[in-house]
């Protein structure tokens, strides 16, 4: 039987059937909290049986708002407390592995590596792994997989206490354990981001980069919002600016905005005006990866950028501008951006930042001649600076220019090859967006089989990440494109309303004309021609408004076709 259904039937027998059926939930929080624990689940039933009334939900709350080894004791019964048992097991641990139990009371995150242990011993990764072992043996730390152990919540502020009973010195060793941290997130970022500038030489794999974020993540964000409150506050923001790229781009966005939040009240606090600026930044990206367009031009606005971090700024703001459908501002912003990239410390990736914006407003307006030699240029620069992730960018971009022009064939192999670059660096939402535009130019290329398997993946994918309603209304308008092509046109009208709705609700100005067109074509198809007339006719206004070009220009041409 799995340890929390004997526990949870151990307290149910112990406690009566009306505790059983009425208090199941309460008592199933009660076996987590006491880790499954035999001595710990004891000393719970001694507490709550000689009640005159079993409340196990306010005995939970006590548990869990408290110090749990005073509750989980017996009143007059020191030798029956959970403490004394855990007392017995830590007397028996050799002197390392007893200082690294309490230093791993320490950790922020809910598991850690042996490297991690190692930063906080200040001692080699094979002493770390040694004292590791010795601790899982003696069932004070728990292996959840591969090089990787957890303590339990109990044990967790047992070795605590011990750390501040032993005298240690827990901010040397905090301090050690977030250097490691900062460390290993700047090699991460040399092997995933290069265009931002290397700081060495990579030491690791893109696939051990990506790996080691996933595992450290938790650990990361929490560590972040422990130097925020407690100190040291620049490493708060630094922790953020260092994680921030792979972070915004896997699905992290709201526990990764609550610790950019946290880091925005550090600089704040510390009066580092471009920490400040920063976190801005790094807030409004966040606000946009949620489809919260206008909160991230706020978050832009309230920002007054000085040095390096201007580059960000220009880039993020211009983008927001450009989904917006607001171009006259988007332009200024990349042109701005363009201009720094003649400062002394600009690095290729800001003018190739700038080509690829201001590559992506004139494909928006349906200037593609010129939109192709931005985007090609962008793509040339990012591939001799070794620009990853910018060079996959400006080919995917390049790569739906040429599928307005028709040329399908190179727009698929510019799509495959932006994908392949995503991949490596495990951008996972730009992932699923090359994937729509794939599926479109596969599909207008004729291929359809393999356009539907590549718009199902996308939809797939940025469902599983959530959070980014202006992707999935690209994914959706893919999707029904393909369904039309396939002569399915009600469900691609389905398809269609529903990335109208994912882009009406974000504001995404060029989603919604989108969106409008392809319903009238879907309409169209299935013989629905009011509906087709009313959705060209509103598309071909909001292009016009907004200046995007191609899709005025399909609209208009749809109204004729319908007479």
């Amino acid at each position: 039987m799995p340890p929390g259904l004997e526990s949870c039937s151990l307290l149910a027998r112990s406690l009566g059937s009306d505790a059983a059926v009425n208090q199941f939930d309460a008592l199933s929080e009660l076996a987590r909290l006491c880790g499954y624990l035999p001595l710990a689940l004891r000393i719970a039933l001694g507490n709550l049986v000689g009640s005159s009334h079993v409340d196990v939900a306010s005995y939970v709350e006590e548990l869990r708002g408290g110090d749990r080894l005073a509750v989980l004791a017996v009143d007059n019964d020191d030798t029956a407390a959970v403490r004394r048992a855990f007392d017995l097991s830590y007397a028996a641990l050799t002197p390392g592995a007893a200082r690294l139990f309490r230093l791993a009371g320490l950790l922020p995150g809910p598991d850690f590596s042996v490297f991690g242990a190692a930063a906080l011993l200040d001692a080699p990764e094979d002493v770390a792994r040694g004292l590791l072992e010795d601790l899982a043996s003696a069932h004070l730390v728990q292996r959840v997989g591969g090089e990787r152990f957890a303590l339990h919540d109990l044990l967790h502020d047992y070795a605590a206490d011990r750390a501040e009973a032993a005298g240690e010195d827990l901010a040397a060793a905090r301090r050690r354990l977030f250097d490691w941290y900062l460390r290993t997130a700047v090699e991460v970022g040399d092997v995933l981001y290069p265009e931002l500038g290397a700081s060495g030489p990579p030491r690791m794999s893109p696939d051990a980069a990506r790996a080691w974020l996933d595992a450290e993540r938790p650990s990361v964000l929490a560590a972040t919002e422990h130097c925020a409150a407690h100190g040291p506050l620049p490493m708060a923001w630094r922790l953020i600016d260092a994680v921030g790229g792979y972070f915004g781009s896997h699905g992290h966005h709201v526990e990764f905005v609550h610790a950019i939040d946290a880091a925005l009240g550090a600089a704040r606090a510390a009066g580092d005006h471009d920490a400040e600026t920063l976190m801005l930044v790094w807030l409004a990206a966040e606000h946009r990866n949620l489809g919260n367009l206008r909160s991230a031009q706020r978050y832009l606005r309230s920002a007054r950028p000085t040095g390096p971090p201007v580059w960000l700024h220009a880039g993020l703001d211009g983008v927001v501008h450009l989904e917006l459908g607001e171009f006259p501002a988007a332009f200024a912003s990349f042109e701005r951006l363009m201009a720094l990239s003649g400062q002394e410390w600009a690095g290729p990736h800001v003018r190739i930042g700038a080509l690829a914006g201001l590559g992506a407003l004139r494909m928006m307006r349906g200037e593609l001649v010129t939109a192709k030699s931005l985007l090609a240029e962008g793509l040339e620069l990012a591939r001799s600076a070794d620009g990853v992730n910018l060079e996959a960018a400006c080919a995917a971009l390049l790569g739906r220019c040429h599928t307005a022009v028709g040329e399908h064939e190179r727009a698929v192999e510019l799509l495959r090859h932006a994908l392949a670059a995503w991949f490596r660096t495990g951008a996972r939402h730009a992932r699923a967006e090359a994937m729509a535009h794939l599926a479109a130019a596969l599909c207008l290329g004729g291929e359809h089989a393999e356009a539907l398997r590549t718009a199902q993946r996308s939809l797939a994918l940025v469902q599983e990440l959530g959070g980014s309603p202006r992707i999935e209304s690209e994914v959706h308008n893919a999707l029904g494109l393909v369904l039309r092509h396939l002569g399915k046109p009600g469900r691609a009208v389905a398809a269609h309303r529903r990335a109208l709705e994912l882009a009406t609700s974000s504001d995404y100005r060029y989603g919604v004309a989108r969106s409008h067109v392809h319903l009238t074509r879907a309409l169209a198809a299935d013989g629905r021609r009011a509906e087709a007339l009313r959705h060209a006719r509103v598309g071909r206004d909001l292009a016009t408004r907004s200046g995007f070009g191609e899709f005025e220009t399909m609209a208009a041409t749809a109204l004729t076709d319908l007479g």
